[in-house]
């Protein structure tokens, strides 16, 4: 007897039944109707490297879901609907506190930019991850001070935003009345 070739369909039509796994390595699928006859008389189909098994010789009992059950509704999509507007932000609110490393960058970035021309922004902010996480105690302590006398003064900014945001919501009632 012949063997099945993967290239020719017509002469694995007259060929007895095959291994379905080594016929599937080759390609090639047995349909319900060659595998219900005792020599595989029904030719074998064709597989594609997407689809494993061709629709005509799929399991009768499964159903093809319809495409927009199949494909999963976009996140961005939804929560761009369901995200209200945020309001503006004052211009006049105070800053927030910078954190010590902050202050860090903005003393180092120049040195580090004239010790590196071609860095690009990227790059010179993991030049300064690096640097930062080189520094002891001792070394990081200045710029630990600075966060420290910087978060004082935005809190003392913030409290007296919040005073005059009060004061000011305090006599539009009043005035309303």
């Amino acid at each position: 007897m012949q063997s099945v070739h993967a290239g020719s369909a017509e002469k694995s039509s007259h060929h007895q039944r095959e291994n379905p796994a080594l016929l599937a390595e080759r390609g090639l699928c047995i349909s319900p109707a060659q595998a219900s006859q005792p020599n595989g008389a029904a030719p074998l189909q064709r597989t594609s490297p997407t689809h494993p098994a061709p629709l005509i010789n799929s399991n009768p009992l499964r159903t093809a879901m319809p495409k927009d059950a199949a494909k999963p509704k976009r996140k961005a999509a939804e929560k761009a609907e369901k995200a209200p507007r945020k309001s503006k932000k004052d211009p006049n609110a105070p800053k927030r506190a910078l954190s010590a490393y902050m202050f860090f960058s903005q003393d180092w970035r120049e040195r580090i930019k004239t010790e590196n021309p071609d860095a690009g922004f990227g790059e010179v902010g993991k030049l300064l991850g690096a640097k930062w996480k080189e520094l002891d105690e001792a070394e990081k302590k200045p710029y630990i001070d600075q966060a420290a006398r910087d978060k004082e003064r935005a809190d003392e900014e913030k409290a007296a935003y919040d005073n005059k945001q009060k004061g000011e919501s305090g006599e539009d009632d009043e005035e309303d009345e």
